[in-house]
């Protein structure tokens, strides 16, 4: 039997159980049965403990900080690959755990230490070595306990994690390469929430819409739509969220504003109750083919709509493929053209000329010639048949193009008979241009009198203009004469006065009748000439009309400006111009009429300008102008000649330029010349 010693709170010794049960009130019966409960209470502990610690999925140890394992359980043994704890615990005691577990021995070390300066568990991930020197991965959970001898245990359990880690690596990988493969995808892959919404999007994709990297997350697919593209989209998103998956073709805008076309493979996403989440997408880029769809459909077009006929014949003459303009033309459908041959629609067509034909095109690759087609009705028509030879793919086969040529075969009968007609013509040719001749020169004596019928006409208009004022004088010097002489105040010197102001009002009548004469004498050849000169003559003829009518006369003329041709006959242009310009705004009402005349040179060229305010040339006639005969002012005696006489002598005798045109308040003529 055991004794218990047991030390009081006075320090007084008691030997046995029995004198300090009854010491303090108790029965040997009662502790005893206490004893015996609180016994089995401890080894149901120990047994649950040790069936934990024996059972336990995880492995479980105890060591000394120095590397000595204190136990082990089967578990650990096992995933160590021992045999038993007891084979693990003498093989790892003979050396120390760090030298045989650890990968890097001194790393222990570490974790000790990081443990000892902590308190409760700390986790780890760790590798050991097993028995036949493979390792393992492991979640380690290791504490220090301090005992009462202030000695440290270490308590510890392991987790193999090795499959998880490699599975871990195998998802980590595949995930690698699945993004490797979406990331360099030719295809775009887009996915959507159920807010159609961005939520992902690949690399190819921004490029494909031209944005820089993420910038297209949580945006609306809509963002990239025009107008129609909204308009149709709403049915897509609708057939997704019905669970319908589909391919199709779309058109999107990028953010450079071209359009974007891509052939979509559309699948919808749920989550895990089941409901709509979004949609993923393999977005493709169409747009080069689009484009070559629309070439070839333009191409077809263009051969379908093409004015000549357009065949694709085979070696033995079977159509292969006609354009619609000529099976309209022959009356056939395309399909069933393509199930004839040439020899049902060219009558003159035979197997020897056909060979023959087919000879020179393989030989020349060219075949140009006339024959005939018939019509699905019968009738025949001309034809040029021009045959190309051409090899594709290892196929042989040629490409006709034919023209109806009936149109030219009349043009050419008409000429036949033309020809014959003009041989006829010939032997009377001579007469007939000599006759022909003879009225056209008629006609320019006629207009050539009219011209200077004309001319005169101002001429003595301006005379009379220039003379007026003279002959008032001479008559005013005539009467003060009379007068002086009835008075008796008749003088020598006063006689001797009269006749030199008289004799000085006759040469200057005289100097005006030389002026206007030469004015209207013809130049015999180009010159050079000051256009200031020409200006100056011309103003000297409409001057008085001018004054007596109020018209202003503006000069802006470079002194020194000349030109090239016939200086009187380009005076005369531009007094026809300001005679037109004075009859207009004699017929107007203008309150202050005003002509403007420029003269400056411009591109090797001298330039004049002659504006008025007169309201301008009514827009129906400023294109008829400078006909012949074309006047408004029939009734006032106008002829119709003076622009029309104008233009020939600037643009035929001087190769130069004469336009109007309409400015803001009046009419605009320039005179184009050359300055050499």
């Amino acid at each position: 039997m055991k004794k218990i010693l047991i030390i009081d709170d006075n320090g007084r010794g008691l030997d046995t159980l029995g004198s300090l049960l009854r010491e303090h009130g108790y029965s040997t019966t009662e502790v005893v049965d206490d004893v015996r409960e609180a016994n089995d209470a401890l080894w149901q502990s120990e047994k649950r403990y040790r069936d934990l610690f024996e059972n336990a999925p995880v492995g479980i140890f105890r060591s000394t900080p120095e590397g000595e394992f204190l136990s082990v359980n089967p578990a650990m043994a096992q995933m160590l690959k021992y045999d038993s704890p007891e084979e693990m615990i003498w093989t790892v005691n003979r050396t120390n755990i760090a030298e045989v577990m650890y990968l890097d021995p001194p790393h222990r070390l570490e974790l000790i230490e990081s443990v000892l300066s902590h308190n409760g568990w700390q986790v780890f991930e760790e590798r050991f070595r097993c028995k036949d020197g493979s390792t393992i991965t492991c979640n380690f959970h290791l504490r220090a306990i301090r005992g009462d001898d202030a000695s440290y245990e270490l308590n510890g359990f392991i987790e193999d994690i090795s499959e998880r880690k490699r599975a871990e690596e195998a998802l980590r990988e595949s995930e690698n390469r699945f993004r490797l493969i979406v990331e360099t995808a030719a295809e775009g892959i887009w996915q959507v929430d159920r807010e159609w919404k961005t939520t992902y999007l690949n690399r190819r994709m921004e490029e494909m819409f031209g944005v820089e990297p993420g910038t297209m997350l949580g945006l609306h697919i809509c963002d990239f739509m025009d107008e129609e593209g909204r308009q149709t989209v709403g049915e897509l998103m609708s057939r997704r969220e019905k669970g319908i998956r589909e391919t199709h073709d779309f058109r999107f805008v990028r953010r450079d504003g071209f359009s974007l076309d891509v052939l979509v493979s559309a699948s919808p996403l749920y989550d895990e109750s089941g409901k709509f989440a979004g949609s993923f997408a393999m977005v493709t880029d169409i747009t080069d083919r689009k484009r070559a769809e629309e070439a070839s459909k333009l191409s077809q077009f263009i051969i379908d709509k093409a004015s000549i006929g357009i065949f694709r014949v085979s070696g033995d003459a079977r159509i292969l493929s006609v354009n619609e303009h000529w099976a309209r033309v022959l009356g056939y459908t395309q399909e069933e053209l393509c199930s004839m041959s040439f020899f049902d629609i060219d009558p003159n067509l035979t197997t020897e000329s056909w060979l023959e034909h087919r000879k020179k095109l393989t030989a020349a690759g060219l075949n140009t010639f006339e024959t005939v087609h018939r019509r699905k009705d019968g009738s025949i028509f001309p034809v040029e048949v021009t045959v190309n030879y051409l090899k594709y793919q290892d196929h042989e086969f040629s490409c006709s193009f034919a023209m109806d040529i009936t149109e030219r075969k009349q043009a050419e009968e008409q000429l036949i008979q033309k020809k014959q007609q003009l041989r006829e013509l010939n032997s009377t040719l001579e007469s007939r241009v000599a006759e022909e001749v003879a009225k056209n020169r008629e006609k320019d004596i006629m207009l050539m009198q009219q011209n200077r019928q004309a001319a005169l006409g101002e001429m003595l208009d301006h005379i009379a203009h220039q003379w007026k004022q003279p002959l008032n004088s001479i008559s005013l010097i005539v009467q003060d004469l009379g007068e002086s002489a009835l008075h008796g105040e008749l003088t020598d010197e006063r006689i001797e006065e009269t006749v030199s102001k008289t004799i000085a009002l006759l040469d200057h009548m005289a100097q005006t009748i030389d002026v206007f004469r030469d004015f209207y004498r013809s130049d015999k050849e180009k010159q050079v000439f000051n256009v200031k000169d020409s200006i100056d003559q011309a103003l000297a003829f409409v001057a008085p009309d001018f004054r007596f009518q109020c018209i202003a006369i503006e000069l802006d003329v470079d002194p020194g400006l000349t030109a090239f041709g016939y200086p009187k006959e380009y005076a005369q242009v531009l007094l026809n111009i300001l005679t037109n310009a004075r009859d207009v705004f004699n017929e107007s009402d203008m309150e202050q009429p005003r002509v403007i005349i420029r003269a400056f040179a411009e591109d090797r060229k001298a330039v004049v300008t002659i504006t008025d305010n007169a309201g301008g040339i009514p827009e129906t006639i400023i294109g008829k102008i400078f006909d012949l005969s074309f006047t408004t002012r029939e009734k006032s005696g106008g002829t119709g000649i003076g622009l029309y006489i104008s233009k020939n002598i600037i643009e035929k005798n001087m190769d130069g330029k004469l336009s109007a045109e309409n400015t803001g308040d009046g009419a605009l003529f320039r005179i184009e010349i050359s300055s050499t």
